[in-house]
């Protein structure tokens, strides 16, 4: 132990002086819960010994922080809050405090609990845990945890960590290849201590979270091994408040109340995002090779390309999504929190290249009603010096629609599945995402739209009718109706079904022969423009006929159904189209299986036409 004494609580210093009570006071922290920490003021020889540091240089003088397991009443560690810790001269010229936090050499790090936790909270999933990073920040989140709380039970249970990367350590001993002994490195054991199943964690960092990958990266990789124990990761963030730094800073300044109005609003946020975060696959295996295809882009693309499709989204986004994509594939997020700068990096374009992407994509799923990618632009705030960058949220739902689709295939048909069960998957994914309200450009294309929707043909008033009917029997069914009365109430459905199809084909029959009168009275073929639904060149049928091109104009036939003319005196001029498809009035050439002559009005009825060998049009006798 580097000459330390196995009696932690030999020390020859007393209790916290006036000089580390007001260190605690600016932090926060009252003197009640210093002595519920234990803290202790520790002179420079007594400093050095907990630290085994007497041999070396610098002084060691400061705050003595035991480190006590729950249900224990002897410290297992110490560490020394020094108050003169070395300095490090920068690149720029600027000095920074180093090694303010000594502990023992060879120490595996540990989690910190403050005094008094006891082990049946550890096992009570209902009580959250929130990570910091310190012992102080832990001691200021105890009084927040315990604020206006009467039944004696914390509101949530802090956890201190040795640094951002304090959660990792050394966990054991390995045999290497060559026979010699290795340290082994992951989660420190004190995870065990803690049953996660379900259980809610909020990670509180420090605000240089947003500037420093290293704590970024830190705090990531905490969320994604809180997942992997079936817990949920909760993000607490600083707010961008000058000279605040933890969330003791925050607690001193601002107050408890405040401290816990944004612990609430982090709750209220992950509630409203549980879905995004909640696992994909009810595998754990599984899960871990989805999230592992998030960095190979080619085998992810393939699922977020047929939503795509299946969205009828119109543009390539795939530079966008693949820069997205590319920014930390490290990271089990949904939603990111980078700065933009950083997206059009891998994008490998410019800040503004990637605004008209994203206003691209936005655009789109507008008109569709599908939201793929939310976005939250960010902003720098100029409070500080230098200028500090709040990052951008990027929201990418693409990403787990796409897992999802995968999760399926593979439950399907494993993981070697076909483009066929991917496609099928997708689908099934594709048919739950919620649809949003449609943005409609102006009042003239929302008209346009409704009347679209009334033009119903008579097959889609068949099905529709249809599956009334298939309702109505089940609800008969269900209600225990006696067979009469369900063969009553059919017949009623049917006489009504006929004489709404009979509606809509005499509607129909009446708008062909206002067309006709046009024809007749010189409408021009500009008139007659069949891509715009208010044209009277407009298809009135269910099927759209092919072109003819004539000499004067382009017209589109339309042919008339049978019966809908049986009764007009059609048969007065029996005019048929010769051999060659011409008309016997005016020669002009007739489209096969047309019902008139565009050119001088002559009519002919479907069953005068009938193709031969050779395509030669003949007239029926």
């Amino acid at each position: 132990m580097g000459g330390m004494s196995n009696d932690y609580n030999r020390t020859s210093s007393g209790p916290a002086d006036s000089r580390a009570l007001s260190e605690m006071a600016r932090r926060g922290i009252t003197p009640d819960i210093v002595s519920l920490a234990g803290l202790l003021s520790v002179d420079d020889q007594e400093g050095k010994r907990l630290t085994g540091q007497e041999r070396t240089s610098g002084r060691y003088d400061g705050i003595a922080i035991p480190n006590i397991r729950p249900g224990q009443t002897q410290p297992r560690a110490w560490t020394i809050r020094r108050y003169s810790p070395d300095t490090e001269r920068r690149s720029n010229g600027t000095r920074r405090e180093i090694r303010k936090y000594m502990t023992e050499p060879g120490r595996s790090n540990l989690f910190y609990f403050v005094p008094g936790t006891k082990t049946e909270w550890l096992s009570d999933k209902s009580i959250p845990i929130l990570f910091v990073e310190g012992e102080f920040k832990c001691l200021a989140m105890w009084i927040a945890a315990f604020w206006g709380v009467t039944d004696g039970r914390p509101r949530f249970l802090p956890i201190g960590l040795r640094g951002v990367w304090g959660w990792r350590g050394t966990t054991g001993k390995s045999w290497g290849a060559d026979g010699d002994r290795r340290d082994e490195r992951g989660p420190i054991n004190d995870f065990e201590q803690v049953l996660w199943g379900g259980r809610k964690a909020l990670l509180f960092f420090d605000s240089n979270v947003h500037t420093n990958d290293s704590v970024q990266a830190a705090r990531s990789q905490l969320a994604i091994n809180l997942r992997m124990l079936g817990a949920f990761s909760i993000i607490v963030d600083m707010p961008d408040i000058d000279g605040l730094n933890g969330p003791d800073d925050l607690l001193a300044q601002q107050g408890v109340e405040y401290v816990l109005e944004l612990i609430e609003l982090a709750f209220l946020e992950h509630e409203a995002s549980q879905h995004e975060d909640a696992p994909i696959s009810k595998s754990v295996e599984r899960e871990n090779f989805l999230w592992s295809l998030v960095g190979s882009t080619g085998k992810i693309l393939a699922p977020i390309r047929i939503l795509f499709e299946l969205a009828g989204f119109k543009n390539d986004h795939s530079r966008l999504l693949n820069g997205l994509l590319e920014v930390k594939p490290y990271d089990r997020r949904i939603t990111l929190q980078v700065v933009k700068g950083w997206v059009a990096d891998r994008c490998r374009v410019s800040d503004s290249t990637l605004s008209r992407d994203i206003d691209k994509l936005k655009a789109e799923q507008e008109e569709k009603g599908i939201a793929m990618l939310e976005y939250i632009p960010g902003f720098v705030s100029y409070k500080t010096n230098p200028p500090r960058r709040v990052a951008s949220k990027f929201k990418r739902l693409f990403l787990r629609y796409a897992l999802e689709a995968i999760d399926l295939a593979m439950e399907i048909e494993g993981r070697y599945y076909t483009n066929e069960t991917l496609r099928f998957a997708c689908e099934q994914v594709f048919a739950r995402i919620p649809r949003q309200a449609v943005k409609v450009a102006d009042g003239k294309s929302s008209a346009k739209l409704e009347k679209r929707k009334k033009q119903l043909s008579v097959e889609d008033l068949e099905s529709q009718l249809l599956a009334l009917e298939e309702q109505l029997i089940a609800r008969m069914v269900a209600d225990e109706w006696g067979d009469e009365e369900i063969t009553a109430r059919l017949d009623e459905l049917a006489k009504s079904r006929q004489a709404r199809i009979d509606l809509v084909r005499q509607s129909r029959k009446s708008e062909c022969d206002d067309y006709h009168e046009e024809i007749n009275m010189g409408v021009t073929s500009e008139d007659l423009s069949p891509e715009d639904p208010d044209s009277p060149g407009r298809h009135f049928d269910d099927q759209a006929a092919p072109s003819s091109v004539t000499e004067n104009h382009t017209f589109t036939a339309r042919p008339m159904a049978s019966e809908d003319y049986q009764q007009q005196d059609l048969n007065a001029s029996r005019a048929g189209p010769d051999s060659s498809g011409h008309c016997d009035g005016c020669s002009a050439r007739l489209v096969w299986g047309s019902s008139f002559c565009a050119s001088c009005g002559a009519r002919y009825q479907p069953e005068y036409w009938k193709v031969e060998r050779g395509e030669k049009f003949h007239a029926s006798d």
